[in-house]
């Protein structure tokens, strides 16, 4: 036998060994502290969720709702929903059903999501998380359209109302902060600064007669 072909044979069964030596081999996946189990966590953890339609295959949620169950429309592999389907999450206040890719137990490329108050969303996410351009269409007509990061409301965010009005809000980290501007068809524009969630700070109202109203605002409380 040839050099090559000895080497070619003995990289084959180094590599063979180390497959089979690795830690977990042909077991089942297990959350683990870094990443944990749903049950017995606090609404609104991270975590991975226990199928109801596949025992032992769990789903990565990176919010947790108090009393929820979720089903996977597609399979499982080595106990982590994977593939092209619908998870349809239920809890007391309604459900949602989302469908598109997942990888590994997470969410990944572009989902769509529709609950049963009517509102459809889409957008990507990437390894469980919300991250990249979304638009959040709503029953009532209101459309809104902006980035996430890590599941997050994050930078300029466009909201077209059903009435006509534009509104223009930035967010950070999921909270308003920025330079907040609303236009109406009828010419009347609002605008002024939000500072973590609350109005804070000069407020403009500019009718459309060309009269102007100033008010301050101090952690949300007109002054």
């Amino acid at each position: 036998m040839c050099w090559s072909a000895k080497i070619r044979i003995s990289t084959l069964i180094v590599l063979l060994a180390a497959v089979c030596s690795a830690p977990g081999a042909g077991q089942l996946f297990q959350p683990g502290p870094e990443e944990p189990s749903c049950a017995g966590q606090p609404k609104g953890t991270a975590c991975w969720k226990e199928l109801e339609s596949h025992p032992s295959c769990y789903v990565w949620t990176s919010r947790l709702r108090q009393g929820a169950t979720v089903t996977w429309s597609a399979g499982c592999v080595g106990g982590l929903a994977q593939g092209t389907g619908t998870l349809t999450w239920k809890w007391a206040s309604g459900d949602y059903e989302v469908t598109g890719f997942l990888r590994a137990g997470k969410q990944h490329g572009h989902w769509v999501l529709r609950d049963v108050n009517g509102t459809v969303a889409e957008g990507p996410y990437v390894y469980g998380e919300k991250t990249g351009r979304w638009i959040e269409r709503f029953a009532n007509g209101n459309v809104g359209e902006g980035p996430y990061v890590n599941s997050k409301a994050h930078g300029r965010w466009i909201f077209r109302l059903a009435d006509g009005r534009v509104q223009e809000v930035p967010y950070v980290d999921g909270k308003k902060h920025g330079r907040w501007v609303e236009r109406s068809l009828n010419g009347q524009v609002n605008e002024g600064p939000w500072v973590a969630g609350e109005r804070h700070g000069r407020w403009v109202f500019r009718s459309p007669d060309g009269s102007t109203e100033t008010l301050t605002f101090v952690n949300g409380e007109p002054q």
